[in-house]
């Protein structure tokens, strides 16, 4: 029960608004607020969001999309367009991906895939940044023990500090 939009050419379901007021695009029963489904073996067919733009006000707007979609089945990516109002879907837009594993990649453009829980990719030799008004430092943790950190401090040293060592 409810409101279906349906291609009679087709003739399939394309969108269901549910008597809960749940939206289904490509479902016929929705789970949630919004569910989209698809076929993830390919770009065309898969449930991906596209965010386009039709601004040339500046060289740098770029369409957007999300989703799974790609040969590697199961994996969630966030795509960027190569230039203004290039399609950003497909391996060559791919700036983010979650994969089947829970393992994130993070920058490049292109496809590549996690080999650890964070993985960054990236072209230049600026990987990370920490910035803050106080010293900015990384922990490494076991559990919930702090083990060791590295810190750079007000007087401008790298510090490493073993927190086991007492």
């Amino acid at each position: 029960t409810g409101l279906s939009i349906i291609d009679q050419t087709a003739v399939a379901t394309r969108m269901l608004i549910d008597s809960s007021g749940n939206v289904g695009i490509g479902t016929n029963n929705p789970a949630s607020i919004l569910h989209i489904e698809g076929n993830t073996n390919g770009y065309n067919t898969s449930p991906l969001l596209y965010f386009g733009s039709t601004s040339t006000a500046n060289a740098g707007v770029r369409d957007w999309a999300i989703g799974p979609a790609d040969s590697a089945y199961g994996n969630f990516h966030i795509f960027r367009g190569a230039s203004t109002g290039a399609s950003p879907i497909g391996t060559a837009g791919t700036v983010f991906t979650i994969d089947n594993a829970g393992q994130v990649g993070l920058g490049g453009l292109g496809y590549f895939a996690p080999a650890a829980p964070l993985h960054i990719n990236s072209s230049n030799n600026q990987h990370i940044l920490l910035s803050g008004s106080a010293s900015p430092y990384i922990r490494w943790q076991e559990g919930s023990t702090n083990k060791a950190y590295i810190q750079w401090n007000a007087g401008g040293w790298l510090d490493l500090v073993n927190e086991e060592v007492s």
